[in-house]
């Protein structure tokens, strides 16, 4: 079984960048394409940025410290080509100079420095001081600054063969340290907790395989720069995930999910652009003008922003929560955004294309809020002064006057600068601040995402979903207004908002059935206190009353304080289930281990026959002892009470049979317990509200098949009531509880 999944990661890590050399490859020579791959690469840097940042809140290593400055790098680097892309829309043929081929070495270079160092870090387990990490900082600079110097002197004295001479150098030494870096991170795994050994050794390796097609370039053979710039993302991504994935595990997320939660931000990146190609490829224009589904578009969007904004303000209403408030005033402020596209586009028309400044205040406000929810969530308990309505109203003032003050500073800087208005500089501001978004966004979905392990909440869906604000902002940075690629932004955008109200709304249906349901819990606990703790109380005070006359005989008073002493047992056994009931119905699935089902038995058996005077004979499985499942302490409370129903049900010496088998249901492994009385049964009418609080014939609270209910569900199993014998109804019941199934530690 190891070595099978062996063999599918490495058929996997081996597909990856073969996959997208050749989709990419028909149309790596346009400028568009290759400035979405850069962009693509600094996104996998910035998600690992994020999750540096997340490791570093909990452990301050050097490796995390090395790592960070890693694809801090890289994220600069790609940043920086992508504005330049922007400005001078290159071919690929274009960027492949001499300058280049050497720049790209040299960033190979310094990525199997900063790889090498973090594994010798991580290996003496090296904590962080402010000293080394900002010499780290310093050197990583310097060498980038001497790269450019270096790639500066060849492009302006056409040393080409000194180049190439240097470039060859730098390759070989890089090939060295990744070979060191990999070989370090296998034969030391023992030593790098936290860090997926095997994925940290397979990305040094796909670098180092990335470094040799460039020493074939010759004449301009785009195949090989194409190849290593495949290489090269597709090693950063692993590299990524070689962190990203332990630390969630680490958190609790079932490995599956992690893979989803650390995957997804890349690939709702990734699509958008293979839906580019797959269209340029498909349709014959490149150029497609409608400005009435622009228009109907935006005001869609900012129709569905507006009610995500009201829909998360509602559900902040019945679940108050301090996280939604940045989320309602950045829904508000999308609203405002795409409202003010639709009036510019109405006023002076989209001749030019439509306004970049919109979009770059909605990004502004985005990071804004992210962070104050980065705080929020870093700082619990923090009290709202501010009610989630004027947050709604903040975030559309405060928005619509940023993009008033955006709009007129544009006017004034053009009028006095007319040269800038064929310059992309708004498009350069507004990829920069995305790729900022992408960073916190990924921060804080991972952080929503370890929260809400059981159930997703509000705002955690409300994050996830502005990757449809940040991905399309960045496609717009990149694709000219009325181009495919700006088309698929717009679709990708609507899509988005269209699913995000679809969701929100489930949610909120949610949350009115959990606050009905609470109404009805806190109801039942108001009336088992105020009535039948009551109740016990009045019958220990008439008891006592009686008790304390002069005139009645010994036995008479003895009598009396036994009832006192019964109704005082009753009464406090009825506030100890109330307590486990409340426990179990706030568990949720939490704090479950292993349980022997044998001593659990075993030891309900006993307190049962202690409980009475009737001795009852209670018959238990052998074969128990070989049974596990997942609970905890309270288990025992749902065989007692099973075990006391069945006595109280039974007129003269009771009988009890236990059994246990093994079943599957729903792909799952369960344990079922059938416990079995000889007693008067129950009638097929009463079995429906069987497990109910209030249910008339009920003797005493019927608090306790209520608390068994509650136990099991909690366990994530199932209980249920039927006749031992089959229609037949009087011959005793048996009730049959399944369990899921484990193995002891």
């Amino acid at each position: 079984m190891i070595r099978r999944n062996i063999v599918v990661r490495i058929a996997i890590i081996i597909l990856a960048p073969i996959s997208l050399y050749y989709f990419g490859g028909a149309l790596w020579y346009s400028s568009l394409t290759i400035l979405g791959f850069f962009t693509i690469t600094a996104f996998v840097s910035v998600a690992g940025i994020s999750i540096v940042a997340l490791r570093l809140d909990e452990d301050n290593s050097l490796f995390n410290v090395i790592i960070g400055l890693l694809f801090s790098f890289y994220a600069v680097q790609y940043l920086g080509t992508s504005i330049m892309g922007i400005y001078y829309q290159q071919t690929p043929e274009q960027l492949l100079t001499v300058t280049r081929l050497f720049y790209q070495v040299i960033s190979i270079t310094i990525l199997s420095i900063l790889s090498l160092a973090g594994i010798i870090s991580k290996i003496h387990g090296l904590k962080r001081k402010k000293s080394i990490a900002s010499v780290g900082v310093l050197i990583t600079v310097i060498i980038l600054l001497i790269s450019l110097a270096y790639s500066f002197i060849f492009s302006i004295g056409n040393s080409n063969e000194f180049g190439s001479v240097l470039s060859n150098v730098a390759a070989i030494l890089s090939i060295l340290l990744f070979l060191l870096s990999a070989g370090a991170s296998v034969r030391y795994r023992n030593r790098i907790s936290g860090v997926d050994f095997f994925r940290f050794s397979a990305a040094n390796m796909i670098f180092l395989v990335s470094v040799i097609p460039l020493s074939f370039i010759v004449d301009g053979s785009m195949q090989y720069w194409t190849l290593s710039l495949s290489l090269q993302g597709t090693g950063l991504f692993i590299l990524y995930l070689s962190i990203m994935i332990p630390w969630l595990t680490s958190k609790g997320l079932k490995l599956g999910i992690a893979y989803v939660n650390a995957s997804l931000p890349i690939f709702v990146v990734l699509i958008p652009y293979l839906a580019v190609i797959a269209l340029q490829i498909i349709l014959p224009v490149d150029i497609l003008i409608d400005t009435g589904a622009y228009l109907i578009a935006h005001l869609g969007a900012a129709s569905l922003s507006a009610v995500m904004a009201y829909l998360i303000k509602v559900y902040s209403d019945i679940k108050p929560n301090e996280n939604q408030a940045p989320l309602i005033f950045m829904f508000a402020s999308w609203a405002i955004v795409n409202l003010a596209e639709v009036i510019e586009s109405l006023a002076i028309g989209l001749e030019s294309g439509e306004s970049i400044i919109p979009y770059i205040i909605g990004s502004f406000v985005t990071a804004t809020m992210l962070v104050a929810l980065i705080r929020r969530l870093k700082h619990k308990n923090v009290k709202e002064h501010i009610k989630p309505t004027w947050w709604l109203v903040l975030g559309i003032v405060h928005t619509l006057a940023l993009i008033l003050v955006g709009e007129y500073i544009q006017f004034i800087v053009m009028g006095q600068i007319p040269g800038l208005q064929r310059t992309p500089v708004s498009r350069s501001v507004l990829l920069a601040f995305n790729l900022v978004n992408m960073a916190l966004f990924v921060y804080v979905a991972s952080t929503l995402t370890v929260r809400d392990q059981k159930r997703i909440s509000v705002e955690t869906l409300a994050v996830w979903l502005l990757t449809l604000w940040i991905v399309p902002n960045v496609m717009k940075s990149i694709f000219l207004a009325w181009t495919i690629g700006w088309w698929v932004a717009e679709v990708f955008m609507a899509m988005g908002l269209a699913l995000g109200p679809a969701l929100l709304g489930y949610q909120y249906v949610q949350a009115i059935s959990e606050a009905e349901a609470s109404d009805r819990k806190a109801s039942l606990f108001a009336d088992i206190l105020m009535h039948d703790v009551s109740n016990y109380q009045q019958a220990m005070k008439t008891s006592l009353e009686l008790a304390t006359f002069e005139s009645i005989h010994d036995e008479i008073r003895q009598e009396r304080i036994d009832n006192a002493l019964d109704a005082l047992n009753e009464s406090e056994r009825l506030v100890s289930n109330l307590r486990k009931l409340i426990s179990a119905q706030s568990m949720k699935h939490a704090n479950l281990q292993p349980t022997n089902l044998q001593r659990v038995l075993k030891r309900a058996a006993t307190i049962a026959k202690s409980s009475t005077d009737r001795k009852p004979e209670i018959q238990l499985p052998e074969k128990a002892s070989e049974c596990f499942v997942l609970a905890n302490e309270l288990l025992i409370d749902v065989f007692l009470n099973l075990f006391l129903n069945a006595i109280e049900s039974s007129d003269d010496s009771p009988r009890i049979e236990v059994d246990i088998h093994a079943i599957t249901s729903n792909m799952q492994s369960f344990w079922r317990v059938e416990v079995a009385d000889f007693g008067r049964g129950i009638k097929p009418s009463r079995k429906e509200d069987l497990f109910r609080r209030f249910m008339e014939g009920a003797k005493g609270t019927g608090l306790g098949l209520s608390l068994v209910k509650a136990l099991v569900e909690s366990y994530g199993g199932e209980v249920s009531v039927r006749d031992r014998v089959p229609r037949s109804f009087s011959k005793g019941t048996k009730f049959v509880l399944d369990l899921r199934r484990t193995e002891p530690k």
